[in-house]
């Protein structure tokens, strides 16, 4: 914790996203909670990850809340309400609309928290995602995405964001994550699963996944031969 609040303090961010499985989703809510505490409306606080993703989804057109959804809780009033905004499904394009709705915003010198007076401008952004939030009636207000993402045009993380990350028992200097892209879930729908297609989503773009990696691998390998250090690789993918 006092790792976070001085990096919160030396940066003073105006967007705080945070990702969380359901284990760490204690976690996010105390590291929200921080920033609140100390940067008030100075910050947007949003949340996403696995948790969000298997606890608000869409069935068809309609967007369900499991009763363990951080929106359910806020509104509910069994934990803080901490998270401005909560963002389930493909967030490589959201993340992206909301920070330049903010940066907007903070020209026109408003609160980052002022970004609900300009929610419509995030309907724009690409991927199969929902959005949701609790509005100043206590209700949950939700808007969803659906344009298709080129998983193809995608950025690699490891180049845009660097290798800081060491798994020992690759016996190497750093471990980059690499990704196909492929999707958030699984080709089955089995009905006791959370990575069950209807959902986590199906498969994407499956044809040139393999592609995908393999430029990915590329790029890690490149990135240790640039700084002179030996490179592994870690495959993530939901499936």
């Amino acid at each position: 914790v006092q790792l976070l609040r001085e990096r919160l303090e030396a940066i003073r961010p105006n967007v705080l996203f945070i990702g969380s499985m359901t284990l760490s989703f204690p976690g996010a809510i105390r590291i929200a909670q921080t920033a609140k505490r100390m940067l008030g409306d100075e910050v947007l606080v949003v949340l996403g990850g696995k948790h969000v993703n298997e606890t608000f989804y869409m069935a068809g057109n309609i967007p369900i809340q499991h009763k363990a959804s951080p929106l359910k809780l806020m509104r509910d009033g069994k934990i803080d309400n901490v998270f401005d905004l909560v963002v389930s499904g493909d967030g490589e394009y959201v993340s992206l609309r909301i920070a330049e709705v903010v940066d907007v915003l903070l020209k026109e010198g408003l609160r980052p928290n002022s970004i609900l007076t300009r929610i419509d401008e995030i309907s724009s952004a690409s991927g199969t995602w929902c959005l949701g939030w609790i509005d100043g009636s206590n209700e949950i207000k939700t808007m969803i995405g659906s344009k298709p993402i080129d998983r193809d045009q995608l950025p690699i993380p490891a180049e845009v964001f660097g290798v800081d990350s060491r798994f020992p028992i690759f016996g190497t200097d750093y471990t980059a994550h690499v990704y196909s892209d492929s999707g958030r879930g699984c080709v089955r729908d089995c009905s006791f699963c959370s990575e069950r297609r209807s959902v986590a989503g199906s498969i994407e773009q499956s044809s040139t996944s393999a592609d995908r990696l393999f430029r990915q691998l590329c790029a890690a390998k490149q990135i240790g031969e640039n700084n002179g250090c030996s490179m592994s690789a870690f495959v993530e993918d939901s499936i």
